[in-house]
């Protein structure tokens, strides 16, 4: 018997030892593009108040693009893996809206992403993972925001929270280096699908925003812009290092 008791001891030793090897010097981390939300209060007089639980993504100062196309135009966005990292990616959450769509479910059925090392379509760059063709979404799920004009109250833009997962098959390690992220949505009924700028209060856009979009019929790549100010992108990167 006691022969019995020490032989599932070290069993449980091995155990929990190899368990604890698995995770060691593992971080969960989140690359984040730029916020989304200006608060639950508009810039009315007086004031409106988002839905209980939820916020507002207000359009800033003499800004007057609500959103960009984010279906019939690819749009592509940069990001640094800083010196002597590497990034193990796990997901990646993009954003958009459907204008005039209500309904509690999402429409969004469809992310396509490429990851580019190097700015896309430049010579010297690469496709490090992903296609034009290939669905990567996982979940598409209600951000809690609403994309409105400047002192609007509307319900009408709910913003949806994309979750994309490349191949399991794929084990994604990026190192050091600048990378660009070119991503599409497709939402299904009628309307246009759109993706809301990175949006910060009493600015008109992001600090050194670059975002570049063109369409997928032909084309070269141009800035996004709202009148002069170039705009950004926002998305977040789940990544462990």
């Amino acid at each position: 018997m006691k022969t019995n008791l020490n032989l599932l001891l070290i069993f449980l030793f091995f155990f929990v030892s190899c368990k604890k090897e698995d995770t060691t010097g593992l971080t969960n981390k989140v690359y984040d593009n730029g916020p989304l939300s200006t608060g639950n209060l508009n810039s009315a007089t007086p004031q409106d108040a988002a839905p209980a639980g939820t916020n507002w993504s207000e359009l800033q100062l003499t800004n007057t693009y609500i959103g960009y196309s984010a279906e019939s135009y690819i749009s592509a966005d940069d990001f640094i893996v800083p010196s002597g990292e590497s990034w193990k990616i796990d997901s990646i959450k993009t954003y958009c809206y459907k204008s005039g769509y209500t309904l509690a479910v999402s429409p969004v059925y469809a992310t396509r992403i490429r990851i580019w090392k190097g700015e896309p379509d430049q010579v010297g760059s690469v496709v490090v993972v992903g296609d034009t063709s290939t669905n990567v979404l996982k979940s598409s799920t209600s951000s809690k925001l609403y994309r409105i004009n400047k002192g609007i109250n509307s319900l009408t833009r709910e913003i949806w929270e994309n979750k994309s997962v490349f191949n399991s098959a794929i084990s994604l390690t990026l190192t050091e280096g600048v990378y660009w992220l070119e991503i599409v949505h497709y939402a299904g009924g009628a309307g246009v699908t759109f993706f809301p700028p990175v949006t910060v209060v009493g600015q008109l856009n992001k600090s050194g925003a670059n975002a570049l979009q063109k369409d997928r019929s032909g084309g070269i790549y141009t800035k996004i812009k709202d009148d002069e100010a170039v705009q950004d992108i926002p998305f977040k990167i789940f990544y462990r290092k």
